[in-house]
């Protein structure tokens, strides 16, 4: 007769025991972040998922290129700052449809006067800035009157 040695199956019953409690475990995580998620929402989407009409994009467009006209008549401001508040608000605003290219128009030649404004005059630097700024703003404010019409 032959006698079959009987092997030893404890390490593949732990092995298989260990696997399937991590299986389990990740679900279990996965399914309490899911919900988590589903009940609070994803933090900071309420910042970026904002619907706005057009009407107050151009508005808040319209603000933020006036305010940017105030601040370049500050003369207390140094110029450098107001080339970098000037930037980040121009990089950061939403823009209405109508005047994406007369704002991509404007901050070129803004980044354009920033780099050659070390060889002009400051008063001449900030006349032109607020040249530009005024453009823009009249611009924006035209097109909101030909709306209202």
């Amino acid at each position: 007769m032959h006698f079959r040695k009987k092997e030893n199956e404890k390490p593949l019953f732990l092995l298989g025991l260990v696997a399937a409690g991590l299986l389990l475990t990740v679900l279990v995580i996965s399914v309490s972040v899911s919900r988590k998620v589903t009940e609070e929402g994803v933090p900071g989407a309420d910042a970026v998922l904002i619907l706005q009409t057009p009407q107050a994009v151009k508005d808040n467009y319209q603000s933020a290129i006036l305010a940017l006209h105030q601040s370049a008549a500050d003369t207390n401001k140094p110029l450098a700052d107001v080339f970098e508040a000037v930037e980040k608000e121009f990089l950061s605003v939403r823009v209405p449809e109508e005047t994406l290219d007369a704002h991509l128009a404007a901050l070129f030649s803004i980044q354009k006067l920033n780099a050659e404004s070390a060889a002009q005059d400051e008063v001449i630097t900030r006349e032109q800035l607020q040249q530009i700024l005024a453009q823009l703003a009249g611009g924006a404010q035209v097109e909101q009157e030909e709306d209202a019409v």
